[in-house]
This record gives structure tokens, C-alpha cells and sequence, in this order.
């Protein structure tokens, strides 16, 4: 049956690994055993990859044929009542939040002892998958860039920091929509919640000591950015300011580095300032946006 929760609380803060398919842990508690199961109405099929909260699996709502994906919590964390609450707390927070830059989520599910998340099919995949073989040229990387700061202006202006923003969170869908997704360390209000939330490589220096607000997803989107350019991230001179790949447009990587500059009074306001710069970089640029 489906689940609806109270009023949203961002779940308690973890660390990630970088990927889906990335996370090492038991082969038992790989969700390989889940394509063919039903639950909650959908027959589960094509096993996508694991999270260190959940496995990805494509599925059939059985009612009409519709396609989905289902995000199921791990076997380790099944009987976990925190663990189930927080990942049902996810879905009621993209279902109150919805835009159109952000991933939807159709219900919340608990059957047979699996707590569940049902998205729509959307085609396409993530960014980080896009960009697996080769760097993305920046014609297809400032539109989902542009995508994903109106789906963090949105969450910022309901006072919610995504905290996870990373490559592997950005989807572009079949029609050329990116959108941000997973809101599983997404915190309410901005200011200092739990230390160390998010995915190492990609989190703001702030973060470590458990601060956050617009400017640190923003850090993270600079470096996602970075990455799906040219497949590596920033380093740092000896003052700590950013050094990027020389193969990046200038103006981009002006806009990248603004991002990812240490002290966040340093880097753009919001994701409505950052939005404004990154089209006037790259119209300057001649790259369409």
C-alpha cells in the first residue's frame, strides 16, 4: 500500500559514494535478486545499480502497463524503522516540491517488508552515465546545468539544501530535461545541521563543520560541472584558489571557478545570480543555452 508521511524532516546526514554502481558492500545485498518481484502493484524488472541507500530497478505498474523506476531500500537497512521512514520522508518531500527541474516521485510503497520509492520513466539517465566513456561537450552541459539551478532555486526558495549534488544526481531525461534528484540528505532551513553530509569530492568546505545554505550546493554544482567537462576536478594553488583545466572556455571557467571558490561569500549568492552569469558566459562564449 502506499505511505503517507506527516510533515517532512530532512533525514539524518551520511556520507555517499560517488556513483550508484560504485558502492562495495555483500553481493547478497546487491539487489541482483529483485527483477521479477512484485510489489506494491509493480512487477520489478531491470536491475539499474545500488546507493548506499537503495537499489535501482526499471518496473511495470501492473494495473495499466505504465513504466517506472523504483528505488527500494537495501537489504542491510530492511527493518531499519529509521532508515524506512527516512526514505518514505524523500518521496513526500519531492511530492510537495515538485517543479519541473526536479525528479518527481509517483507514490511511497511498504510491502512484504520493502519500503520503496516509484518514479516515473522518464528515458535518458544521469549525467554521470552520459558522461562515463568521454567529458560532455559544454552544448549539452550548460543546458542541464541551467536545468539544475532552477531545480535548486526552487528547493532553496522552500528553505531546503540538496547537499548531495553530484553528477550522478542530475538526470536528463529522453526529451533533454535535466533535473535534480535524490533529496535523501536534503535538510530544512539554512544554517548548521549534521557534519559531513554528502558525497567526498564534491562537498563544500563548509560542510565539514556541518554549515549550509544555497552557496554550498552551488560549490557542488561548480565542481559537478567541472567533472562533466573534463572528467577530473579542480586543485588548488598554494592560496587555495581554484585550479582549473585549461580546456574549459574561458567564461565558463570563470563561472566554475566564482562556484568553487572556498569561502562561499566568495561564490554567487544564489542559483538565480549564478543562473543569470553561467547565460551571459555562455552566450559569450557561442555555446547554446
Amino acid at each position: 500500500m502506499a505511505t503517507t508521511m506527516g510533515p517532512v524532516n530532512g533525514p539524518a546526514p551520511g556520507t555517499r559514494a560517488d556513483d550508484i554502481g560504485g558502492v562495495g558492500g555483500d553481493v547478497a545485498d546487491d539487489g541482483r535478486d529483485l527483477p521479477g518481484v512484485v510489489l506494491g502493484g509493480y512487477r520489478l524488472g531491470r536491475y539499474l545499480g545500488r546507493g548506499g541507500m537503495a537499489y535501482g530497478l526499471e518496473a511495470v505498474r501492473l494495473a495499466d502497463g505504465a513504466r517506472a523506476v523504483c528505488k527500494v531500500l537495501r537489504a542491510r537497512h530492511r527493518g531499519d524503522a529509521e532508515r524506512e521512514a527516512a526514505l518514505l520522508r524523500e518521496g513526500e518531500l519531492m511530492r510537495e516540491l515538485a517543479h519541473p527541474h526536479l525528479m518527481p516521485c509517483l507514490e511511497g510503497v511498504q510491502d512484504q517488508g520493502h519500503t520503496l520509492l516509484v518514479l516515473p520513466w522518464l528515458g535518458g539517465a544521469p549525467l554521470r552515465e552520459l558522461a562515463r566513456a568521454a567529458p560532455l561537450p559544454p552544448a549539452e552541459v550548460v543546458p542541464a546545468l541551467l536545468g539544475a539551478l532552477a531545480g535548486l532555486e526552487h528547493l532553496h526558495a522552500h528553505d531546503v539544501v540538496h547537499r548531495d549534488v553530484k553528477p550522478s544526481n542530475l538526470h536528463r531525461a529522453a526529451d533533454g530535461t535535466c533535473r535534480v534528484m535524490d533529496l535523501g540528505l536534503a535538510a530544512f532551513g539554512f544554517g548548521r545541521h549534521g557534519s559531513g553530509a554528502g558525497t567526498a569530492g564534491y562537498r563544500a568546505p563548509e560542510a565539514e563543520r556541518g554549515a549550509y545554505d544555497e552557496r554550498t550546493d552551488l560549490f557542488s554544482l561548480g565542481l559537478t560541472a567541472h567533472w562533466l567537462l573534463t572528467h577530473g576536478l579542480p586543485g588548488r594553488d598554494e592560496r587555495g584558489r581554484p585550479v582549473l583545466d585549461p580546456r574549459l572556455p574561458p567564461m565558463l571557467a570563470r563561472w566554475v571557478g566564482q562556484c568553487v571558490a572556498l569561502d562561499p561569500d566568495q561564490r554567487y549568492e544564489d542559483a538565480g545570480r549564478a543562473t543569470r552569469t553561467l547565460r551571459a558566459a555562455a552566450a559569450a562564449e557561442g555555446i547554446p543555452a
